[in-house]
């Protein structure tokens, strides 16, 4: 499609939008080619535009592409000024949490049949003193030691009954200091924690999540 019928098309109904072109008919055919030609360049860009506001939205996270997941959860926090973004890096779901106050609490909603097989929960926070997250049955808690080696501690609770676990237990995992120098209270980085999957074998509806950068 070249010429006079690619500005006509660009003014048809068949046309995406508002046409970035001007009908060319009634023009004496010099400046007719003249506004053919404009068109062109025109509808040419135009379509960039659309192919790139449709294309997927992405960002790069730890020098890494990460792309933004589809609305598969609804996130509510209780304090306003908490950030949830969710984010899809390969096959890890991230709940990627930014909280101004360092204490708040989540709620995390799955909108599809299951959880993924693989979560994760990154905390832009100075501390960590606590950070739970439960499934409604149990909670499990990872506390971090503000000074020394920045000891780990991980619990199970259920029933109130607090349980400490042992890198054997299904529930216990790693926590992760990213950036910030590794030293608390953390400026600039991030404590990222992997869910563990017997948290989600019931498959509930949702999950809770609470954290506590510095008890005051």
């Amino acid at each position: 499609m070249t010429g006079d019928r690619l500005a006509r098309y660009a003014n048809s109904a068949d046309a995406v939008g508002r046409s970035p072109c001007s009908v060319t008919d009634g023009l004496r055919p010099t400046k007719a080619r003249v506004r053919s030609s404009t068109c062109m360049r025109r509808l040419f860009l135009y379509w960039i535009v659309i192919i790139s506001a449709l294309s997927p939205l992405s960002e790069a996270r730890d020098g890494q592409l990460g792309t933004l997941a589809a609305p598969r959860f609804a996130a509510t926090a209780r304090r306003a000024e908490t950030s949830i973004r969710i984010i899809q890096e390969q096959d890890t779901t991230v709940f990627d949490i930014t909280s101004d106050s360092g204490v708040d609490q989540a709620t995390i909603q799955r909108l599809t049949a299951e959880w993924p097989k693989n979560v994760r929960t990154r905390l832009h926070l100075a501390g960590l003193e606590s950070f739970k997250a439960g499934n409604g049955d149990v909670d499990v808690e990872w506390s971090i030691a503000t000074n020394g080696d920045h000891a780990v501690r991980v619990a199970l609770w259920k029933a109130r009954s607090q349980t400490i676990l042992t890198p054997d237990s299904p529930y216990w995992t790693a926590v992760r200091i990213v950036g910030g120098g590794r030293k608390i209270p953390l400026k600039g980085g991030y404590f990222e924690i992997s869910l563990p999957t017997t948290l989600f074998e019931t498959n509930p509806r949702e999950i809770t999540l609470q954290w506590v950068d510095f008890y005051r």
